[in-house]
């Protein structure tokens, strides 16, 4: 099961050189000449892609995502204690994050949303606490991180409610696993259109686009690239059924651009352990873990 967090993390990581750049045909012409994947985060390129959000200036090539870090983050409490708490989730990101922490990198609204709660609360001010309820990526964090090692869906939904109250996450935690069992035995393709009918309905006009469309560029001017997963999930999908391996996933993912990082999460997590990973890609991951 260890294999799916591989997946995860390596297709994660391999984005991080463009990821939030938001501009997918300065991407595919970089494409023609040099590999995306697993390159270090370069400014000239986000000036030169003009749209674009230079979101982890510090990070090097084989380093992880915000979501990705937390996903490992998860994966290595829960590994200790498959009883770890949602109150303990909390805590453990807020001692990375808070001033001092130990994480250095770029930190999600709902991230700096906990650090402002719980700092007004120790300090003892009369502010208002801001409402978290994340429609982002971290809602799949806890998804991965249980099913890396063999845990219930429950227990990814009781975690994920930390930064999100959407059930539509809880909807997904099903879908991804009759979608990802299904996919041993046939290609994404077909198994995506057999499954779109149980797919959440909030997500189903959006996913039949993503599956009938078959140009990634044109299907990038209607379904947005950015981190909601009313745009992630579907493009997502759109990547699997237009591409026939896990390496040509991850690159077409990093070629399309956006939050291309977290995606790399999702598609990780459906190909699992059936993933053919690079050795190459393998050995560039910087985060490591037991």
């Amino acid at each position: 099961m260890k294999r799916i967090l591989d997946a995860s993390l390596i297709g994660n990581a391999a984005s991080l050189g463009f990821n939030w750049i938001y501009n997918m045909p300065y991407l595919t012409e970089l494409s023609r000449t040099q590999s995306l994947v697993f390159q270090p985060v370069d400014k000239q390129h986000y000036d030169a892609a003009k749209r674009a959000f230079y979101g982890y200036p510090h990070a090097k090539a084989g380093d992880v995502s915000f979501q990705g870090d937390i996903t490992l983050w998860l994966y290595e409490a829960l590994k200790k204690d498959p009883n770890f708490s949602q109150e303990a989730y909390l805590e453990m990101v807020y001692e990375a994050i808070k001033p001092g922490g130990s994480y250095v990198g770029y930190v999600e609204a709902y991230g700096r949303d906990l650090v402002f709660n719980r700092l007004i609360k120790s300090l003892k001010l009369d502010f208002p606490e801001r409402v978290i309820n994340d429609d982002q990526m971290v809602g799949f964090a806890p998804y991965i991180a249980t099913t890396a090692l063999g845990l219930t869906r429950e227990k990814a939904w009781e975690l994920a409610q930390a930064f999100t109250s959407l059930t539509v996450f809880e909807a997904l935690y099903a879908w991804f696993d009759d979608v990802r069992e299904a996919a041993q035995s046939k290609p994404f393709s077909e198994v995506l259109q057999a499954h779109q009918a149980a797919a959440p309905k909030e997500l189903q006009a959006s996913l039949a686009l993503a599956l009938e469309e078959t140009d990634t560029l044109t299907l990038t001017s209607t379904i947005n690239t950015a981190c909601h997963i009313d745009h992630a999930v579907p493009m997502v999908c759109h990547i699997l059924a237009h591409t026939t391996s896990y390496q040509e996933a991850i690159e077409l993912n990093t070629r399309v651009g956006g939050a291309s990082c977290d995606r790399g999460l999702l598609i990780g997590v459906l190909y699992g352990a059936q993933a053919s990973i690079p050795m190459a890609w393998a050995e560039a991951l910087r985060r490591k873990y037991t």
